[in-house]
């Protein structure tokens, strides 16, 4: 992870921690691309800086093991778990449920 400064050579970075606004609302979320619209849009907010991946997340990630990528799943489905009002029951539920689990476990790795 690294801190940058929020200006067009931001673009095409991976934002790497959700940028909450003031209200706690969360401005953008880790994980997506930086646009030239989203740093206009933040930088309008009074975002200057943010947290976007870097080489060395990448080689960390393939340096785990088997059991802690099953650890950190394990983590973040009892945190999806959470987060539903009862378990997923039908095709399409269990579906969203697995693509964000997946989204969430990518993210922690």
């Amino acid at each position: 992870m690294k801190e940058i400064n929020l200006d067009s050579s931001a673009e095409g970075r991976v934002l790497e921690k959700d940028i909450p606004g003031r209200s706690g609302q969360v401005l953008a979320v880790a994980g997506i691309q930086l646009t030239g619209d989203i740093i206009k849009s933040l930088l309008s907010k009074g975002i200057s800086r943010v947290f976007v991946r870097s080489c060395e997340d990448v080689s960390a990630r393939e340096t785990l093991s088997e059991s802690e990528i099953d650890e950190i799943r394990e983590e973040c489905r009892k945190k999806l778990e959470q987060k539903f009002f009862k378990p997923p029951s039908g095709t399409m539920m269990k579906a969203l449920f697995e693509a964000v689990l997946k989204d969430m476990v990518e993210r922690q790795m």
